[in-house]
């Protein structure tokens, strides 16, 4: 378990239940990803979006593969914390090793 306010990680028992909510999810993910060429859409959710720790990632594949924005995000100054210190050489960089992954 990992706790974003401390940053600390933590072992827990895991629940059958919980794991099984997981690989559900991961699976909907997998399927969803088979199925199309694009990504889920966001959540623009900000409170949900605070507390995610894949909120960079996230943010880093909207704006580099769907040309995302501020606006677009719906999230604000929380988007712009997360890329707005990435320049066009950099996502270049991503976008190149993004491709390559996924040949």
């Amino acid at each position: 378990l990992y706790y974003m306010k401390t940053g600390a990680t933590i072992g827990v028992p895991t629940d059958l239940a919980d794991l099984r909510a997981l690989l559900l999810a991961r699976n909907s993910l997998a399927k969803y990803m088979r199925q199309t060429d694009t990504l889920p859409p966001l959540l623009r959710d900000r409170r949900t979006c605070e507390r995610c720790w894949h909120r960079h990632v996230c943010m880093l594949l909207h704006r580099a593969k769907e040309g995302g924005s501020t606006a677009s995000s719906g999230l604000g100054d929380l988007y712009d914390k997360s890329v707005s210190h990435l320049n066009e050489t950099h996502l270049d960089y991503f976008r190149l090793w993004d491709f390559l992954l996924e040949r």
